[in-house]
């Protein structure tokens, strides 16, 4: 009989696979399984479609020096796709009765005593507090497999987004693609704390040995936008960047300009500058816009001090950057997010629209000295619609504030206020331009200030 290598899997495998995928729900591990069982019978006997009862005899006889368990699989899954080509109509006729299943003999299973299993522990527990990677991931698996009962494949799998967090539990995706819980042990727990900050600090420690990488990057020719000519190289730059997605790096910019000379209305020279670095990297600056985002999003969001978010780019990114810089990107991220603020207007307007309406809360609060920060809330939704920093709680600065929300997101339905003179003359005078223009605007007082107020007037 003529044995070839097993390849790719025939037209009718793959749409067997894909029944059982599709209709069964059979999991990864197990369509891989069925792949290779199946395409090394094809190996064996050719056209599995084709293929006799003695055929498959002789396949079994092929099988017959595997170990009982690989023939029971691999007999099962033939007996499966020929069941499925039979229904399929691809073939007339079952051939797979000439398949003999062998008798699964289960050896006893040798257990550890309570002694061995010290023993087994107490050396995993050395291995790991030598330092090796090695000994911290053996340790991690090992506490996993004694402690949760996973089994192997499940556990070499196992992905970083399943640690737990708030619950000592895994979320494991086992046979069939059923999900389970798994209890996780606070030994297990402890090693594989260990083993994720250990690949934490190898990966830092491989950031921070990338230098400076050189690129070359170029727009993809294109002709002028204005008179659909030629683009001529202008010249080659060199442009320095620092991002979260590609560390520090130094772009060598081609720079292209209409050959006929054409200029926008405002006089510039058309050029073609390459997209890749304007995506990532904002005009005359050399720190990316993730970087700005993460700083904002450390500073605003987490409250973290200026060298502590310098120290969380230098180690977990290798991004070196100065705490001067990380002030003036957090100041764009302010301008960045306010300009975008207002760019989503009719977004939020159909937000509030869908809400029936939104309620202004408005408060300010300041130090002797330092000015005034004044607040916009949007009570339902709890977004901050504005904030300005003004010299004074004076009804002349408060109502231009109010007046530049309303005419960006539309009049509220309510406003809440404090009982303070300037806040009150201020809200009286929105309250009424709106009211001259037929729009009804609730005037709320704060619980809190008026029992304070109580008795003070």
């Amino acid at each position: 009989m003529n044995r070839r290598g097993a390849g790719p899997a025939s037209p009718a495998v793959a749409a067997f696979l894909a029944m059982m995928a599709a209709e069964r729900g059979a999991a990864a591990n197990t369509l891989a399984a069925y792949a290779r069982d199946l395409s090394g019978a094809e190996g064996v006997v050719g056209d599995l479609l084709a293929a006799d009862a003695d055929a498959l005899t002789g396949l079994s006889q092929t099988w017959a020096e595997l170990a009982p368990a690989s023939q029971a699989r691999k007999i099962s899954a033939l007996r499966q796709f020929m069941a499925f080509a039979l229904v399929e109509g691809l073939r007339a006729d079952d051939p797979s009765t000439a398949l003999v299943r062998p008798r699964a003999r289960r050896p006893l299973p040798r257990l550890l005593d309570h002694a061995e299993i010290a023993r087994f522990l107490e050396t995993a527990e050395a291995d790991a507090a030598a330092g090796t990677p090695e000994g911290v991931r053996l340790l991690a698996l090992v506490e996993l497999l004694y402690g949760s009962g996973l089994r192997a494949t499940e556990l070499v799998s196992l992905p970083l987004a399943a640690l737990p967090r708030d619950v000592p539990f895994l979320a494991i995706t086992g046979k069939g693609g059923q999900q389970r819980l798994v209890p996780v042990s606070t030994r297990a727990l402890a090693a594989l704390r260990r083993d994720v900050q250990a690949l934490q600090e190898r990966s830092q420690g491989r950031v921070r040995e990338l230098g400076v990488v050189q690129v070359a990057v170029a727009q993809e020719s294109c002709p002028c936008p204005l008179c659909d000519g030629p683009m001529h190289v202008r010249k080659t730059s060199l442009r320095t960047g620092r991002t979260l997605q590609h560390g520090r790096f130094d772009a060598r910019e081609t720079i292209f300009v209409c050959a006929t000379g054409c200029r926008w209305p405002s006089g510039a020279p058309v050029v073609l500058r390459a997209g890749c670095l304007q995506q990532c990297l904002p005009p005359r600056c050399t720190v990316g816009y993730d970087v700005m985002a993460f700083v904002g999003l450390q500073r605003f969001v987490h409250h973290r001090q200026r060298e502590e978010i310098r120290q969380m780019l230098q180690d977990d990114h290798g991004v070196p950057i100065s705490t001067g810089e990380i002030s003036e990107l957090q100041r764009r991220f302010v301008s960045y997010l306010q300009r975008l603020h207002v760019e989503r207007r009719d977004a939020i307007r159909l937000a509030f629209a869908a809400d029936g309406g939104w309620p202004l809360h408005i408060d300010a609060t300041g130090e002797d000295g330092r000015g005034t920060l004044l607040i916009v809330y949007a009570g339902w939704r709890r977004w901050a619609m504005g904030a300005w920093k003004i010299p004074t709680e004076h009804a002349d600065a408060i109502l231009p504030c109010l007046q530049a929300v309303a005419e960006c997101f539309g009049p509220p339905v309510a406003v809440m206020r404090d009982l303070g003179r300037a806040m009150t003359r201020a809200v009286n005078a929105f309250v009424g331009q709106w009211d001259a223009m037929g729009v009804d605007i609730v005037v709320l007082a704060c619980h809190q200030h008026f029992l304070a107020d109580v008795g003070g007037d």
